[in-house]
């Protein structure tokens, strides 16, 4: 293998490498802070969760979650419930009026064990939508729901099951997949560049030898 060829290629990998690092370094930073934001919106809303689910079993009804947020109920044993969802800002015309359409949920497990590992964890996991390319942010509460006698008197009962929360962060998500993107183009023209360049300076100094 001619020696210019060797250091063209030598070049061309540690740019590559540094890249790389760089790349891989900035976009896991600006995931980890993006996703820790919205784990804190999460955090902070489970007390609020907890009421609305409380005035659901109490014979409430269900209403526009909110912001970005839907917020389930799982009995122990039983199906998943929606207490709250959120409305999409695009709307749907019937007839001549036009109607607000609710988010795709999220795919959440029906497995009880998932739930319960879920909830002991006390994080939050990611996990798509029922369609349109959505992801969502879940946390996941095992909680007894204490409810009130139909007089409101007191004596209640509790009931235990599941408090899910889950937050829209579908444009956190494109925004990393696009800033990804860019990082690959910008690296990718970088190395054309720098192998250009390169072959000629290798060449021009390696001439007098």
């Amino acid at each position: 293998t001619p020696l210019r060829v060797k250091m063209v290629t030598a070049v061309l990998a540690l740019v590559a490498i540094a890249l790389a690092v760089i790349s891989i370094a900035g976009i896991s930073v600006l995931r980890n802070y993006l996703i820790g934001q919205a784990d804190n919106t999460l955090q902070s809303s489970t007390q609020e969760a907890d009421n609305q689910v409380r005035h659901y079993l109490q014979g409430g009804s269900q209403g526009p979650g909110p912001g970005n947020a839907y917020i389930f109920w799982i009995p122990a044993g039983g199906q998943p419930q929606t207490v709250m969802e959120p409305f999409s800002g695009v709307s749907s015309t019937a007839g001549s009026i036009p109607t607000a359409q609710p988010l795709p949920a999220p795919q959440i497990p029906d497995s009880t064990a998932w739930l319960t590992t879920a909830a002991n964890d006390g994080h939050a996991v990611t996990l798509p939508g029922q369609s349109g390319g959505y992801r969502w942010r879940v946390l996941v509460q095992a909680v007894q729901v204490g409810t009130l006698n139909g007089n409101g008197s007191g004596g209640g009962s509790f009931t235990p099951g599941y408090v899910i929360v889950a937050l829209n962060v579908t444009s956190l998500y494109n925004t990393i997949s696009q800033l990804t993107s860019l990082d690959l183009i910008v690296s990718a023209m970088l190395l054309l560049v720098i192998l250009v360049v390169g072959i000629a300076v290798v060449r021009a100094s390696l001439r007098p030898l």
